[in-house]
């Protein structure tokens, strides 16, 4: 039974809610039983697939490294005190919560990971370079796992030239089709077909699989251990608090000191009210360029074009009051990033034509491969369309760009799907037309034959298809 609740809130007035009430009967004794809004994608299951990338890779590799769980922070750190100290930024308030909590929370970690035998590694074969390392760790001591997944080069200038492109999911505990987008993610990245091989050689991968650990294990909706929705805390995060979301920032902001570029940031999530996939970007281009209205829709338009789960319809580019402090917008703003995405999918179903399909584990993961190979065909289309934004002010005319886009695929599969029906009913038609004149026909036979009649019957007349 669902309840349309009227809550009062301070400074908010009325509020409307709905509340799911359901009964269980629970079948034995001392049972356990658990309720979930979807089917889950936990931490175990994510450990899981790592280990199984990583016993695919290792028969491949050349070379296998072990490396420091703390290394990677302990850089960010460094690079964190000489910008600080650069900018003459004051820390007290920050020092003083660090205090309060050092302790608290070093106890937790050595809980964690007193008997932990995970080592952070990189792997070298002849195609990639996978590498696992631990960006940071959560209040309850778990880490946060940092991929780098590119192509390998026998010369580290050429990968050092490679644009970057940073993935993230599960901000929000219960969101669980980012992990499944996530999946299909990193399977096809690490797969030996043409156009990953194509997609490591152009960019490197800085994908973070779960930036909210804690809130999965616990069971958690939307926020951490100490009840703050992390992807609200983007504009400035408390390096203990929002670990996460603090070395993450503090990694992109080292990418650009090292006059590397990020060519797109996509927060990967869940969405409650709205069916299909889509995708949440920036109105304008970051730097203000030429470029203000067209090229930040090019990538949602490809991805419409080739994957039948996403539907353009549903994009939105603007950027509201209540979304300042998010992912998507603080990284457009502070790290100039155009292509600064939120791809949401339904935690229902998704428009096949008139009907509405549940979403699986499948479709998910499609929808994770889609955006990676829009992501490739992107770099091709960009190229053909820079003179043309150039020569236009960065205007296209929306022929032009349905010509380097294409027309979505959900409207070419709603067309045929209607096409496929008005046949089938025209051939229905035509059956039952044929079964009423092969009746008739049969009548008129009965009525003229005279009764007693020991001629023979004539012979049916075949009837035209």
């Amino acid at each position: 039974m669902c309840i349309r609740d009227r809550n009062e809130l301070p400074n908010e007035g009325a509020v409307f809610s709905y509340t799911l009430s359901f009964s269980y009967t629970f079948k034995n004794a001392n049972d356990r039983v658990y309720f979930a809004a979807s089917k889950p994608y936990s931490y175990t299951m994510l450990t899981k697939l790592l280990s199984e990338i990583k016993e695919k890779l290792l028969p491949q590799a050349k070379s296998t490294i072990i490396v420091d769980k703390d290394e990677l922070q302990k850089e960010i750190d460094d690079f964190t005190e000489k910008e600080l100290s650069k900018k003459r930024q004051n820390q007290e308030e920050t020092l003083k919560l660090e205090r309060l909590l050092t302790h608290r929370i070093e106890k937790l970690k050595a809980y964690n990971h007193a008997d932990s035998q995970v080592k952070d590694y990189q792997i070298n074969t002849n195609e990639l370079i996978f590498r696992k390392e631990t960006l940071t760790y959560t209040l309850a001591g778990l880490p946060i796992e940092l991929i780098t997944i590119t192509g390998a080069s026998s010369s580290s200038q050429v990968i050092e030239r490679r644009k970057v492109i940073f993935i993230t999911a599960r901000v929000h505990a219960a969101e669980i089709a980012g992990s499944f987008k996530m999946e299909g993610i990193l399977r096809f990245l690490t797969g030996d077909t043409k156009a990953a091989e194509h997609l490591r050689s152009l960019y490197v991968f800085r994908i973070v699989p779960m930036l909210n650990p804690d809130g999965v294990v616990c069971g958690n909706f939307r926020c951490n251990l100490m009840g703050t929705d992390l992807n609200r805390r983007w504009d400035s995060p408390d390096r203990t608090l929002h670990s996460q979301i603090y070395y993450l920032k503090q990694l992109m902001r080292r990418t650009i000191a090292e006059s590397r570029r990020i060519l797109l940031f996509c927060d990967l999530h869940e969405h409650s009210r709205s069916l299909n996939s889509f995708i949440y970007g920036c109105n304008k281009m970051a730097d203000g360029s030429f470029c203000t209205w067209t090229k930040v829709r090019l990538l949602p338009r490809i991805m419409a074009k080739n994957c039948t789960l996403f539907s353009y319809n549903g994009c939105r580019f603007s950027v509201e009051t209540n979304k300042q402090r998010t992912a998507r917008v603080v990284v457009w703003k502070e790290f100039k990033v155009d292509n600064s995405f939120t791809l949401e999918s339904s935690c229902y179903g998704y428009c096949a034509g008139t009907q509405i399909k549940a979403f699986e584990r499948k479709e998910y993961c499609e929808i994770g491969e889609a955006l990676l190979k829009a992501i490739l065909e992107y770099h091709y289309v960009v190229k053909n369309m820079e003179e043309e934004l150039v020569l236009n002010k960065g205007w296209l005319k929306p022929s032009k760009l349905v010509e380097l886009t294409g027309t979505p695929a959900a409207v070419l599969a709603a067309k045929r799907m209607v096409q496929e029906k008005e046949s089938r009913q025209k051939k229905e038609r035509a059956e039952r037309l044929k079964e009423t004149l092969s009746l008739r026909y049969s009548i008129s036979l009965k009525r003229t034959q005279p009764r007693g009649s020991s001629r023979e019957q004539p012979t049916p007349l075949s009837l035209p298809t």
